[in-house]
This record gives C-alpha cells, sequence and structure tokens, in this order.
C-alpha cells in the first residue's frame, strides 16, 4: 500500500516518516550509486567527529551519543562499525587516562568528503520543487519543533 501525508495522525508520524524515508534514499544512494561502504548514519557520526575536531575539541563515545541523540548500544554499534571499516580510531586520552578520545583515520576523512558529496546531491533532489523562501521556512519551522521536543523531553526528565 502506498503511504500518503493522509495516513498519518499527527505531524510527528509525517516528521518520523520523512527523515526515514530520506534517510534510506540517502543510504541507497551511497550503496548504489557511490558504492561507499558508509550508511548515512555512520556518516553522521563522522561529521560529529569532524565537527568537534573543527572546534579544537576532543570527542568520547558519550560526546557522540549525546551530540546525535543516540542510545548507548546505537553509538557503540555505529563507532564498532566504522573503527572496523578504518574510519575512525581510538586513542587514549593523556590527561586522564580512563577515557577514549575518537578521531578520524586518513581513510575516515577521504569517505567523510565523498559522504558530503552524496549529501549535496540528495539534498538537491529532496529540496526540488521548493522555492528559496519556503526552504527557508521549512527550515525555520522545524528547527522551532525540535527545539519543542527538546524541551519537553527536558522538563519531563527534571520531573522524574
Amino acid at each position: 500500500m502506498k503511504n500518503s501525508t493522509n495516513e498519518f495522525s499527527s505531524l510527528g508520524q509525517l516528521i518520523g516518516y520523512s527523515a526515514r524515508s530520506s534517510r534510506i534514499y540517502m543510504d541507497e544512494y551511497l550503496d548504489g550509486h557511490l558504492d561507499i561502504d558508509l550508511t548515512s548514519s555512520e556518516g553522521s557520526t563522522l561529521r560529529a567527529i569532524l565537527f568537534a575536531r573543527s572546534h579544537g575539541e576532543e570527542i568520547t563515545s558519550k560526546d557522540v551519543m549525546d551530540s546525535r541523540r543516540l542510545g548507548k548500544a546505537a553509538a557503540s554499534y555505529s563507532l564498532s562499525n566504522l573503527e572496523k571499516k578504518g574510519y575512525i580510531r581510538t586513542v587514549q586520552d593523556q590527561k586522564d587516562r580512563r577515557k577514549k578520545l575518537i578521531d578520524l583515520t586518513e581513510e575516515g576523512e577521504r569517505i567523510y568528503k565523498e559522504f558530503e558529496k552524496a549529501l549535496t546531491e540528495v539534498d538537491a533532489q529532496l529540496e526540488k520543487g521548493f522555492s528559496k523562501e519556503e526552504l527557508k521556512q521549512f527550515v525555520s519551522l522545524l528547527e522551532r519543533y525540535v527545539e519543542n521536543a527538546k524541551k519537553g523531553a527536558e522538563k519531563i526528565h527534571e520531573n522524574r
């Protein structure tokens, strides 16, 4: 059965479906079009690591969990896969031996550049038919939606 927006009883369901659909499209694009051994989720993890590095920060698996809003198991799985593929390495923190820092390998940096190119191409496809003003408004509305979700989760967490 083909999905239509009429099937969704809430905005949250539609946004979730939209996110899953775009992630599936990106994964298919990476696998079929570019033959990159990377999922969209792993690419987002590489982005989080590079973002921290570009700001002169070191990053741990907990930082990846927090920045990507992943559970411990999902973050561990993603990082383990990236390490097996040779895209990241863990290094002992010299200041605190209990911590393991995460960094990209040269191959990880190379594959991330490919991921970014793919992301640009996929975004261009997903944005077809929208004017620049519509995209600007869409982004603004989604940012507000995400902020409301974060505030709601924080409120629940505070009341526990």
